[in-house]
């Protein structure tokens, strides 16, 4: 990546279900299993939605509901799109991104 370049402002976004998913579990410090059983459902089934095998906007309603509000999530949001997951960015000493609010690199898992 250029340091040079000027990031101020930009933002890392998740676009896929998949990825919003995981994004939104990580900044709650959640496990896959904790979100699960908040969920109500099987740890097999979130991390089936979490890696994109199964997709949780084709689920039963109830579940999608169910683990939306686990990750404090908004169905209505969700379906349209709305979420933009990811935070402001900057380059630190070493010339690694990391997020501004937690200081996290942006390629941590």
């Amino acid at each position: 990546m250029n340091k040079d370049l000027d990031l101020t402002g930009y933002h890392i976004v998740n676009l896929t279900p998949a990825a919003m998913l995981h994004e939104m579990r990580v900044r709650l410090g959640l496990s896959q299993a904790q979100i699960a059983e908040k969920a109500e459902i099987s740890q097999q089934m979130y991390q089936r939605f979490e890696s994109g095998k199964r997709n949780l906007m084709t689920s039963s309603f109830a579940v999608t509901c169910k683990v939306l509000e686990a990750l404090n999530m908004d169905i209505t949001r969700f379906y349209h799109g709305e979420y933009v997951i990811g935070g402001e960015i900057y380059f630190d000493r070493d010339g690694k991104l990391r997020y501004i609010e937690t200081g996290k690199l942006v390629d941590e898992e």
